[in-house]
């Protein structure tokens, strides 16, 4: 539908599971998009600029919101570029990757919502053409990234010149390159850092440029489970064993002890219906 610039709106049925790059690229009077769950990737992880690859939604500027479903694991590079009347986004936990460019020059954005669970924003790999992916977005004041980031790609919040406060969630600071908030005068900007970690963050490179760091108020979730019939299941923090109901520090590591009922073998555990690898897991929410 790319230059379909009367089309004002469309409707993506649960039985797409993949919009291809450039599938509504400049249709400037789309002012609704319906994405049903079951969708898995909007945006190609194969991005070819010489052949003319453009985003999924590239220059839809007429474009104000859009409901990301939580079926979504992946957006493809430049997939809402140029959308200058986007004015907020929620990214869901689903979404474990944001590629270069995603929401480049997007200069009516406020509000960005992202979830715990996304691992990277921006690709390690950043050619001469990418752009980063909040670039140029001017209008956005504030960013709360998830402790689950384990990577920041370049440029990614290069020339955000609105940018006041940045609230971080690691206990040791993530190692980020200088370029990430390029153009950005960080001694304007405040850096909200965890309970206790403020000197930490004052050494760390790209970190001790904010000003003022302040650290944020412990934060407390609840935990709760029930025990099997048959069996038994311990959740421990350390050698403390952490009974159902209990407040938990945020960021506190905990794991699970469990013997199957016999006949029975465990098979997989999950918190807040996400599988996690292995027998630990980090508090993040209730």
């Amino acid at each position: 539908f790319r230059n379909c610039s009367g089309l004002t709106s469309i409707d993506i049925p649960s039985n797409v599971t993949k919009i291809e790059n450039g599938a509504f690229c400049n249709c400037t009077s789309l002012a609704s998009v319906n994405l049903s769950h079951g969708l898995d990737s909007i945006g190609s992880k194969y991005y070819d600029y010489y052949s003319g690859d453009k985003g999924t939604f590239e220059g839809c500027t007429s474009l104000t919101s859009i409901n990301i479903p939580n079926s979504v694991r992946y957006i493809g590079k430049n997939a809402f570029k140029d959308c200058t009347g986007l004015t907020s986004i929620d990214i869901p936990s689903s979404v474990t990757k944001i590629e270069n460019g995603t929401f480049y020059n997007c200069t009516s954005i406020t509000s960005v919502n992202l979830s715990h669970g996304l691992d990277s924003i921006g690709s390690r790999y950043f050619n001469s053409e990418d752009k980063g992916v909040f670039e140029d977005c001017t209008s956005l004041a504030s960013i709360n990234i998830p402790g689950s980031v384990t990577s920041i790609g370049k440029e990614t919040f290069k020339g955000c010149s609105g940018l006041d406060s940045v609230t971080v969630h690691w206990q040791t600071p993530l190692q980020v390159d200088q370029s990430v908030f390029g153009g950005v005068t960080l001694g304007n900007v405040k850096l909200i850092v965890p309970f206790g970690k403020k000197n930490v963050y004052k050494t760390a490179q790209v970190w001790r440029d904010f000003s003022p760091i302040v650290e944020q108020a412990p934060i407390n979730y609840i935990v709760t489970y029930n025990q099997s019939a048959g069996g038994t299941f311990k959740l421990k923090n350390g050698l403390q064993d952490i009974v159902s109901g209990s407040s938990v520090q945020e960021n506190t590591m905990l794991t699970v002890e469990a013997t199957p009922a016999q006949g029975y073998k465990l098979d997989s555990i999950r918190v807040n219906g996400t599988r996690i690898s292995g027998l630990s897991f980090t508090v993040n929410s209730n």
